[in-house]
């Protein structure tokens, strides 16, 4: 058996409310979005990471915005838990983080502040660009 590996992800920070976009990169994942299921790990408790795209290099998950799933984070960094990535394989074991990082998560309040809107119409697409401050790059 070949054992996946998890060597980073982006960002390495999101939103207490959920719905950060995360794109992981490793090897060996699953090619199937049920191969290898993704959480952010709370002590005694998780908070799902939807996948989105899997391939064998590189998986997107968006981090559960659920009341249920923030009210888990909310209860977790309260008690100063130490959330951390996990990527399971479709033997249920963890992918193994390697690098400098121990897959460590870091939740945050801070919300972006949009201080500008625009919009165009570009064929029969509308484009809105929002400019402010505090956006990461899992932001929608």
């Amino acid at each position: 058996m070949v054992a996946a590996t998890l060597t980073d992800y982006t960002p390495k920070k999101g939103s207490i409310y959920g719905g950060t976009l995360i794109t992981i990169t490793g090897t060996n994942f699953g090619t199937e979005k049920t191969d290898n299921p993704v959480q952010i790990n709370l002590g005694d408790t998780g908070v799902d990471c939807k996948v989105i795209t899997t391939q064998a290099t590189e998986i997107t998950c968006r981090v559960d915005e659920s009341s249920f799933a923030q009210k888990k984070i909310a209860d977790a960094v309260a008690n100063n838990a130490e959330p951390k990535l996990v990527v399971f394989l479709k033997t249920s074991e963890e992918a193994k983080c390697v690098g400098n990082h121990l897959c460590e998560f870091l939740f945050t309040d801070t919300l972006p502040e949009v201080t500008q809107v625009a919009s165009e119409i570009s064929g029969e697409d509308i484009i809105v660009s929002l400019t402010g401050t505090g956006f990461t790059a899992g932001d929608i």
